[in-house]
Parts: C-alpha cells; structure tokens; sequence
C-alpha cells in the first residue's frame, strides 16, 4: 500500500511532466501532420495549448494542495478534547472517504474525545489511541491492528463487531457491547445460542466461547453477561442506531 500511495503522489509531478512535453512536441506534430497554415498561427497554436496545458495542471496540484491541507486540519481537529470538536472532524474526514483509506493510520491521538463517535471501517491501523475516549462509539468493521488502545477503553464502546483488534484477530464478542447486542436482537440472534451468537460475529466457535470467559474474568458480572438486555437500555444509553447502514 506504501507503494501505491507513493505511486499516486507522484502522478502530479507526472501530469506536469506529461504536459511540458506535450506543449514542447506541438510545433514538431503540427508540422508532421502539414497543417497549411500560416507561421503566426502555426507558433500561436502550440504555445496557447501549452498555456492551457499548464494553467491546468497548476491548478489540478493547487487544488490537491489545498485537499492536502484541509485533511490536515481535519486530523488535528479530530485530536481535540472537546467532543463537538474532534466528532465534526470525524465525520469530516468521512465524507471525504478519508477514514478506511489509510489517511488515519499511525497517527496519534492521545487523549482525544471520540465519545458517540460514528468510526465505522475507519482504519486507525498503529495509531496511538491512549486515554481517547470512546464511550458509545461505533466501531463496526474497524481496523485497529497494532493501535495502543487498551480493554478498559474498547469495553465502553457501543459497537466493535467485524473490527479487528490490536493482535490483528476479529473481535469475538467478548465486551458484549450494548450497540452490538441491540443489533443481534434485531437480527432475531438468540443470545442464549453460542453458535448463533458466534455466527452473528464471524468467527469461530471455540474464539467466541474463550472470548466469554474472559469476560466472565475481567468485567463485572452485568456486562460479561448476555441476559437482561433490552431494547430500554439503549435507548437511556443515547446510543444512536441505524440498522441500514451496516450491511451484514
């Protein structure tokens, strides 16, 4: 993937080339195709497209400057402390599909308030996520392998399904995350069922029965268990659920 952002970046660089050398050649191909014209407009021609050729080229690099930096504002913004503040970022960032493309990976953002934070398939591969919080936010299809981010933070998130963790693996379920919960209910998931619950989650069966031990070894006894969850403790949660916009 470095590669091929590193080859992108350069494609600038080449369009500029590409278009020196075009407004260089126009004399020459003009000359080879014998258009019968006179001189004037014969050296006008070429050194207009050049013109053109490099007015718009200048502008095309203008421009990705100026997305360049204004995803930069972004990211620092998304490294604020104030809720309202670093959550506007986010979703920001979203809208330009800068989330899950790798923008966001190995940066750091200690300390940050991604409280409700709608972080879906945003890819925070390696970032430094250390004191964020993330009380009720969305990390459905999130991918953080090899972030700093510890179980005390991830268990007060809603939503972790088909995230991978820090260790690369596919979460297995094992915060039993109110968010989560709410969306196996509504997919008419028995939570009584291991293997309806494992199938909900994606992985294996054996993955997901561990998973719930653990739980039943660190988290106290009302989130390492299944049962008593309704659809009344979201709603007092605050939690802010739209089943149509995660696909299975």
């Amino acid at each position: 993937m470095r590669r091929v952002r590193s080859w992108l970046s350069s494609l600038d660089v080449l369009t500029l080339v590409v278009g020196v050398i075009i407004g260089l050649l126009l004399p020459h191909l003009l000359y080879l195709v014998q258009v019968e014209t006179d001189d004037f407009l014969q050296n006008l021609v070429p050194e207009a497209v050049g013109i053109t050729f490099t007015v718009l080229i200048l502008d095309r690099l203008n421009a990705r400057r100026a997305e360049r930096q204004q995803v930069e504002q972004l990211v620092r913004r998304a490294k604020s402390r104030n809720n309202s503040v670093a959550c506007a970022a986010i979703e920001e960032l979203r809208v330009m599909g800068k989330l899950q493309d790798g923008t966001l990976r190995k940066r750091d953002f200690r300390g940050a308030n991604w409280r409700d934070a709608n972080l879906y398939k945003a890819d925070l591969s390696g970032c430094d996520l250390e004191n964020v919080d993330l009380r009720g936010a969305d990390l459905i299809y999130a991918t953080l392998t090899g972030a700093k981010v510890s179980d005390e933070q991830l268990r007060y998130a809603a939503k972790l399904r088909y995230a991978h963790m820090p260790d690369g693996t596919r979460y297995d379920g094992r915060y039993n995350l109110k968010g989560d919960l709410l969306l196996a209910q509504r997919e008419r998931i028995t939570l009584d069922s291991p293997e309806e619950v494992a199938t909900f989650y994606k992985v294996p069966m054996q993955t997901y029965t561990d998973g719930q031990s653990w739980a039943k070894a660190h988290l106290a006894p009302s989130q390492a268990s299944l049962h008593g969850y309704d659809d009344k403790d979201d709603a007092e949660s605050g939690s802010r659920y739209d089943a149509s916009q995660y696909p299975n």
